[in-house]
């Protein structure tokens, strides 16, 4: 008998620590679509080294294109699946002494698929109006059915720097505009690791190929 009144006590407390947990969990955050807007122009009228396609707005889930704030805060546009979507990328600035057995870069200027993460430390949803953070950045593109990367994070790959964000309008109590940059240090471009990437036994092998200057700015709107 009293092992069965054990067991009941022990049972009720288990089921109540169960609950409890479940009241307890905060939901996970979920991805939020949004439009990316890739300028091409900067404001003297000079192009940037990175551009749109001339086709207008990335729109999540138009054209096979992924255009989200992920839950923990990161920006990412996926095009690579798209059938017509691409970026305007321009090689031609590349950072002397940065390619030292000479390996040539895929093209001087392309358009191609391509592929933008920004893994920001800071969750950019929890910026308030003109705060910033500076973030690293990521950029895959495809180029003749190779792989290449555009690496901007200075931990991983000394001599580049970072990105700089902005958020530029709040709603609700909420950054819901931002504006990404590449002049963290107000000279209007950052430098960046250009990698060629392949598969050698399993294993994703980055081969460096020298690093460039490039000039960009993204505006991002969440509804």
């Amino acid at each position: 008998m009293k092992k069965l009144v054990l067991l009941l006590v022990l049972s009720a407390i288990f089921t109540l620590t169960v609950n409890l947990s479940i009241q307890e969990a905060a939901p996970p955050s979920r991805d939020t679509p949004a439009t990316s807007t890739i300028q091409n122009i900067d404001p003297i009228g000079v192009p940037y080294r990175i551009q749109s396609d001339y086709q207008g707005n990335y729109i999540n889930g138009v054209n096979s294109v992924v255009s989200i704030v992920q839950g923990i805060g990161n920006w990412e546009l996926d095009m690579l699946s798209s059938p017509n979507r691409r970026i305007y990328v321009d090689l031609s600035d590349p950072v002397l002494n940065t390619n030292p057995n000479n390996l040539p870069p895929p093209f001087s200027t392309a358009n191609v698929p391509a592929r933008f993460i920004s893994k920001c430390v800071t969750n950019i949803t929890t910026l308030v109006l003109n705060s910033t953070t500076l973030c690293p950045l990521a950029i895959a593109m495809d180029y003749n059915a190779q792989r290449y990367a555009i690496r901007i994070e200075k931990v991983n790959y000394p001599g580049t720097q970072e990105v700089l964000w902005t958020c530029t309008s709040t709603a609700s109590g909420k950054c819901n505009k931002w504006k990404m940059q590449s002049d963290p240090n107000g000279q209007g471009k950052v430098a960046a690791q250009l990698l060629k990437i392949t598969t050698v036994k399993g294993k994703t092998v980055e081969e460096k190929r020298g690093q460039y200057y490039f000039s960009f700015s993204v505006d991002l709107t969440t509804p």
